[in-house]
Order: structure tokens, then sequence, then C-alpha cells
């Protein structure tokens, strides 16, 4: 599997998002089944907004062609990212965004370990697309 980097000058290697040259879907909990995560969403509505939106245009110029497609109700592109040992799976369709990180917790709620890597994620996420 080939790892593609992307980093940011402003972001240490350890912080970097990397894309994952695969085009295999895992079982996946969306990252706002954690009520700190979804309480970190939507505190700010400029932030939810942002990061709800469809951001298929913005994740391609950062992220490059998107892993895979899944049609289901919607037609969704698919960027599978790894993120401090974490990997996560971002669908992008002209309903919104979503985040999922692939977990091997039991049930379908983070740890509080997941949670605070879900909220650092979508906070880098949340700056590549401010800075296009």
């Amino acid at each position: 599997m080939r790892l593609r980097r992307f980093k940011d000058a402003s972001i240490s290697s350890d912080d970097e998002i990397i894309k994952l040259d695969t085009k295999k879907l895992s079982d996946s909990i969306p990252v706002e089944n954690s009520r700190k995560v979804l309480d970190y969403i939507c505190s700010n509505i400029k932030r939810s907004l942002s990061l709800t939106r469809q951001l298929t245009e913005e994740l391609t110029e950062i992220f490059g062609k998107h892993n895979t497609t899944f049609r289901g109700e919607f037609f969704h592109k698919i960027w599978i990212l790894k993120y401090k040992d974490h990997t996560f799976e971002v669908f992008s369709s002209k309903r919104g965004t979503t985040f999922q990180i692939i977990t091997e917790s039991v049930g379908s709620t983070l740890t509080p370990e997941e949670a605070d890597i879900s909220i650092e994620f979508l906070q880098k996420i949340a700056t590549l697309i401010n800075k296009k």
C-alpha cells in the first residue's frame, strides 16, 4: 500500500494527514457518535457549516483524487486518510460531508482517545480547507 503525504509547513511531522492509496472501505463509526465530537462541531455554527457542507472540490485540491466512490442514497466520493495512527473515511456528496473513523471499539461509540483524535483531525481538516 502506497502512502501519499500532504504536509502543511506549520504542522509538524507527527501531525500530518496521509492519504492512503487503497480503495477498500472498512467498518467505521461516524465521529459524531461521540458526544464530545458532536459538541465540538455544533459549538460554532461557522465551523459546523464549513465541515458538513459539500467539500468535494476542497478535498480534491488538498488530497488529490478520491480513493473510491460509493452509491447509496447519494453518490459519495470517499477519501481514506490516516492521522496519528487512526484511519478516517471522509464521505462527500451533494448533500454534505461526513467523517468516520475506523475503530476496533466495541459498540457504536468512540473511546475518549478516539474522540480527542477525531477533534484534532477535524481541526486540521478545517485549517487546510480555510487555506484554500
